[in-house]
């Protein structure tokens, strides 16, 4: 119930879209990832957080909970997500959603995060709005402020930060939904709006849609950061071949049922070089073998998948 983000897949850097089963091995691994986050998350509250002892206390009993419900959501063993990375003049909006076991918990959770945080700094009421509107039974908060007072937030690529940072968090029946960068909300609801036109239709398992161009242009752009270091990383062999992609330059990996079992299929665009379709397959192949390819066959594929 969220195509809406692969709406569209024309004019998006990318889109990745999640929906269906998920296998008992994928959902021990993601628990051990959760509990893992949620340890050093509860230390990083311990040492850092500036808070009274009834106020950290709290904060302790927020986090608990939200890793409860995120293991909640897991143990149902069945994902449907999705995300989008989609140009907005010159700067960036990244969209994301995903089922969770009880969003109005979730809203909850949120809301007593936001109203802590503005008892200790009063600048978070000025910049968070709760409840700023309602759309299509999802309610909508946002939060708009100027980058600068943000220095954590640095390391975000410059077209998702910009001058101002804005972002909407949405809680609806069943999703949860996140947008930041310029023009968040209004992207969000056109979003939404898409999800619900789309209900119903049949959507793959996993599906992944990228202009290589553009996507390549953007991770060139962090490499040259000397806060991003990608020397090292497979995304580096394949860089030079994706910046030099014509203007059709679509790459769509999607994963299909096929005779009681699971068929991987993978478009290029005739824009697409010679050498970037060999550099992104040798991507994809180094992917399928590592810890997220073994997370993603985990979910639907099975194991020895050749791509």
């Amino acid at each position: 119930n969220l195509a809406g983000l692969f709406a569209a897949d024309d004019d998006a850097v990318l889109t990745a879209l999640a929906a269906g089963p998920t296998s008992e091995r994928h959902a021990a691994r993601v628990n051990e990832i959760i509990q893992s986050f949620g340890a050093r998350a509860a230390e990083d509250l311990d040492r850092r957080a500036p808070l009274s002892q009834s106020d950290l206390e709290q904060a302790q009993q927020g986090l608990k909970e939200l890793i409860e419900l995120v293991k909640q959501t897991v143990d149902a063993r069945r994902i449907d997500a999705g995300t989008a990375l989609l140009p907005n003049g010159s700067g960036l909006v990244l969209l994301a959603g995903s089922t969770v076991a009880d969003t109005g918990k979730l809203e909850q959770l949120f809301k007593g995060a936001v109203e802590l945080a503005a008892k200790n700094e009063p600048r978070v009421a000025e910049v968070v709005t709760l409840d700023a509107e309602t759309h299509q039974g999802v309610r909508l908060h946002t939060v708009s402020v100027p980058a600068i007072e943000l220095p954590q937030l640095e390391n975000l690529p410059a077209g998702l930060l910009g001058d101002q940072f804005t972002a909407a968090v949405g809680f609806g029946p069943q999703n949860a939904y996140l947008a930041v960068g310029p023009g968040a909300l209004d992207h969000l609801k056109t979003a939404i709006d898409r999800s619900r036109a789309a209900a119903g239709e049949a959507v793959p398992p996993r599906r992944i849609s990228m202009s290589a161009g553009e996507l390549g242009r953007i991770v060139d752009d962090l490499a040259i950061d000397a806060r991003w270091d990608l020397s090292s990383r497979p995304i580096s062999k394949v860089l030079p071949a994706l910046t030099r992609a014509g203007a059709n330059d679509r790459v769509t990996i999607a994963v299909v049922g096929a005779d009681g079992g699971v068929q991987a299929s993978l478009d290029m665009e005739y824009g697409v070089t010679g050498a970037g379709q060999a550099a992104l397959m040798a991507l994809i192949r180094e992917f399928m073998s590592g810890r997220a390819g073994e997370l993603l066959r985990g979910g639907v594929l099975p194991q020895g998948l050749d791509l």
